[in-house]
């Protein structure tokens, strides 16, 4: 899964949801990391995260630049295959 960091991660998933897709997982505090993420689906399936990290979080906010990656996981079912 992919994560992007945004500004507002609320105000992006009720952007999302207008356009069509749906949001998965609502927004929720990162425990221990500081900040907040929520999972969404867009329109053709796909599903991706988005976050910002707090200032309270050890390192500066804009550690990463709004509109960017800002983590990628790889999860299977199968990892060997």
């Amino acid at each position: 899964m992919s994560y992007v960091a945004v500004d507002d991660v609320a105000a992006v998933c009720a952007r999302a949801a207008e356009a069509g897709g749906r949001v998965r997982v609502p927004p929720r505090p990162i425990p221990d990391a500081g900040g907040t993420s929520a999972v969404l689906q867009d329109s053709g399936g796909a599903h991706f995260a988005v976050v910002h990290r707090s200032a309270e979080a050890g390192e500066p906010a804009d550690d990463r630049t709004v509109g960017g990656p800002w983590w990628h996981e790889h999860l299977a079912a199968d990892p060997a295959r």
